[in-house]
């Protein structure tokens, strides 16, 4: 229960039991699964950060932070399981900020980019955590090094979904030199998507090329359409369905 007391074995009763798991032969399978828990509760944090309920993913997540520690150690120990930790530690980067533990999270981070080192979504995703910790940290100046001259392209920072998209999108800025009204869809560090509607124009300062854009996001609105069409779908399948006549009365 959220209100249980909790308690914290004697080292000596945690390495008895670490030997005898050890011994039983069943240790991989063991970690694995405690791996996965803890795994599964980070992603539904990163995905529900600034939902209704975030302040119970945030209180769960402090009382199990011990154990979210234990299991990116045992993540990054166990061959095969780098990704988990990499997964755990990103997904996280909201809890890192709201516990004001960015320190925590950027030494997490830290350790995962040596598990993503080759240009790749991964990096990029790991990367883009780690510019937002240091800022948070106040150190600019190495965040800067995480994003500037990095480009949006896959394998770098990749944060469009649809590559297409932002290749016609440079081809109208190089043939009109501005954009109106652009919907795009991007990709976010946890492998969400957002959808956005973008005006740019290309613009020059202090003799450097620049784009300045506005974006609008259209991914709530989107749902809400796309909720609308299954509304919409299921009275027509009840109303061609039944036998009943259905009447409405004002």
């Amino acid at each position: 229960a959220d209100d249980a007391d909790r308690y914290r074995l004697l080292d000596p009763i945690r390495e008895f039991g670490a030997a005898e798991l050890e011994a039983s032969g069943a240790a991989a399978a063991v970690r694995g699964r405690y791996i996965a828990y803890y795994l599964r509760m980070a992603r539904e944090f990163g995905g529900h950060a600034v939902a209704s309920d975030q302040l119970s993913r945030y209180a769960e997540l402090r009382r199990e932070h011990a154990n979210i520690r234990g299991a990116m150690e045992c993540a990054f120990a166990l061959p095969g399981n780098e990704r988990a930790a990499i997964d755990i530690a990103t997904s996280m980067f909201l809890y890192w900020y709201m516990t004001g533990m960015a320190w925590e999270g950027e030494y997490w981070v830290n350790r995962a980019l040596s598990y993503a080192s080759r240009p790749s979504p991964l990096r990029a995703r790991v990367l883009a955590v780690r510019s937002s910790l240091l800022c948070i940290l106040g150190e600019v100046s190495a965040a800067r090094e995480d994003a500037v001259g990095r480009s949006s392209f896959p394998g770098d920072l990749d944060i469009w979904a649809d590559a297409e998209q932002r290749k016609r999108l440079a081809s109208l800025l190089l043939r009109d030199g501005e954009v109106v009204d652009f919907e795009a869809t991007f990709r976010r560090r946890d492998g969400t998507f957002r959808y956005a509607v973008l005006s740019c124009r290309s613009v020059e300062i202090d003799g450097e090329q620049c784009l300045l854009t506005i974006s609008r996001d259209l991914t709530e609105e989107r749902r809400m359409q796309a909720a609308l069409r299954e509304s919409d779908a299921l009275y027509r399948e009840i109303f061609e369905n039944t036998s009943d006549g259905i009447f409405m009365l004002q």
